[in-house]
């Protein structure tokens, strides 16, 4: 990329208005920045150092319906590009790709692209949740798009060892024209303390420290011959119970899988997402204090993600709007930041770190569960909680969001004025609905029975729950030949569906 000129933001007083002091700064043309919903003007301006961001659709996250939440969303794209960052538009999964012509909004942000992003974990049940030929089908539109406006296309976004799903891909879609791959990176960090699929090294002193790592990339670039793009990379599993990842070693990980794509010249680019931790049945932001009280008492956000060894690397930090909204009142508050998808969770970043981060009006939630049908045509509401961090939930819920345009998003907000507090309930998973090794997907899904909540991070059943002694509908039955893509659930045969951890 070229030397940007950057417009800092700068917090002066309680009307969160922005100062603009131009510096000359490189900016890294791997480093990306993911986001989803509205956002902050202030977003772009505080990381210097991205080249590029994207937030898992074809809009860019400032402009149209969303410049309420930045007054002047266009002007600070504008900016943005003029400095050196490029905003690259994604079509998420098959319903995402806009009918042409495009509208003119869409057309000019196209022709500002270089790239072109496509299907978000296809062969995931919870993602795109495509087979192989559905994605193929779709190609000539994507190339047809990338023809019109001159865009590089990045092939679909892969868990990192999703081979079986890319190379049927590959086989249906013989001359489709794909100019990078696309994977998903998530580990624990050395010294691993989990099972040895989760570790990104090995112990072996012929080996390296990120061993396993190093190995997906081999095994990607010498496979498809094409540079990489790494859209996720983090720390898993996020739940700490089960040897999961708090601050420390979301830090380590950050460091370790870091410092290998910037030696491999076959990454092209990276992007960080994201940090989470489990506590107390909250998914909070793992780079603060892995506390409970991070929502309910005194505890501020842990500067070191912004202002401390992390300042420029422009990771995925995500704004969320209410949380903007309660942040712009309060002089001591730096930068407004959502740091958690799955609760739209909103921490105040403070310069004094001694005000209750929930002293403010606006920072209430609306947590609708939802389950979406497996041809993504239906979504099918099968629970409402509010969690206001204490108060009452509004008179009228506010809409649902459909999953699909975003990833794994399963919440939409609302404002309320938080009155008491008291706390959100607690929903107990009933009998027969535990998840499968932690992915989300629970046991007796296909037969109707059972959906993951991810508000309570727990199976829930969809209908009353069965007796202690009642036994859960079958699925369907497809004979043989009724394997799966990678770990991620979809089968590949018609007649199959994924039933306790296997396809049948």
């Amino acid at each position: 990329m070229v030397i940007a000129l950057t417009t800092i933001a700068v917090i002066l007083s309680s009307n969160f208005y922005l100062s603009s002091a131009v510096v000359s700064t490189p900016r890294n043309p791997k480093k990306g920045l993911s986001f989803s919903g509205a956002q902050s003007c202030a977003t772009l301006e505080s990381h210097t150092d991205s080249s590029w961001w994207y937030t898992w659709e074809y809009r860019n996250g400032f402009s149209g319906s969303l410049k309420s939440f930045c007054a002047d969303g266009d002007n600070a794209v504008t900016n943005a590009r003029a400095s050196g960052m490029e905003f690259v538009p994604m079509f998420w999964g098959a319903t995402s790709i806009p009918s042409q012509p495009f509208a003119q909004a869409t057309h000019e942000e196209f022709v500002a692209a270089s790239n072109l992003l496509t299907f978000n974990e296809p062969e995931r049940m919870d993602q795109a949740n495509m087979t192989p030929a559905q994605a193929a089908a779709l190609w000539p539109q994507i190339e047809a798009i990338a023809f019109t406006y001159d865009l590089k296309i990045v092939g679909p976004c892969m868990t990192k060892d999703a081979y079986s799903w890319y190379n049927d891909f590959l086989a249906v879609c013989t001359n489709c024209r794909v100019d990078y791959t696309c994977i998903h990176t998530y580990y624990q960090p050395m010294p691993c303390t989990g099972p040895d699929w989760e570790c990104i090294g090995t112990t072996d002193p012929s080996k390296s420290e990120t061993f396993w790592l190093e190995n997906v990339l081999n095994n990607w670039y010498n496979n498809y011959g094409k540079p990489i793009w790494v859209t996720e990379y983090g720390c898993y599993p996020w739940d700490i119970a089960k040897e999961g990842c708090d601050a420390a070693k979301h830090e380590a990980i950050m460091e370790q899988q870091t410092r290998v794509f910037e030696a491999d010249d076959r990454v092209e680019r990276y992007n960080w997402y994201s940090t989470y931790a489990f506590d107390d049945g909250f998914r909070d932001g793992a780079l603060n204090v892995p506390n409970y009280d991070v929502k309910h008492g005194t505890t501020c956000l842990n500067n070191l993600w912004l202002e401390g060894i992390f300042e420029s690397r422009g990771w995925g930090i995500h704004q969320y709007h209410e949380c903007v909204a309660s942040a712009e009142a309060n002089t001591n508050c730096h930068k407004p930041l959502r740091l958690s998808f799955d609760d739209e969770s909103c921490y105040c970043s403070t310069d004094a770190c001694d005000l209750p981060i929930v002293s403010y009006p606006q920072m209430h939630l609306y947590v609708e569960s939802s389950t979406l049908s497996r041809d993504s045509s239906a979504l099918t509401v099968i629970g409402q909680q509010y969690d206001s961090f204490g108060g009452n939930p509004p008179a009228t819920p506010a809409p649902s969001k459909l999953a699909s345009s975003s990833p794994s998003i399963r919440a939409t907000t609302s404002p309320s004025q938080v009155t008491s507090p008291t706390k959100a309930p607690t929903v107990t998973p009933p009998l027969n609905c535990g998840a499968i090794d932690n992915s989300k997907v629970c046991n007796n899904e296909t037969g109707g029975l059972c959906t993951w909540s991810g508000k309570n991070k727990v199976c829930t059943s969809t209908n009353p729950a069965p007796s202690p002694h009642s036994t859960p509908a079958p699925a369907p039955s497809g004979g043989g030949g009724c394997s799966s893509y990678s770990d991620a659930k979809p089968c590949k045969n018609a007649g199959c569906a994924w039933s306790k951890g296997i396809c049948v």
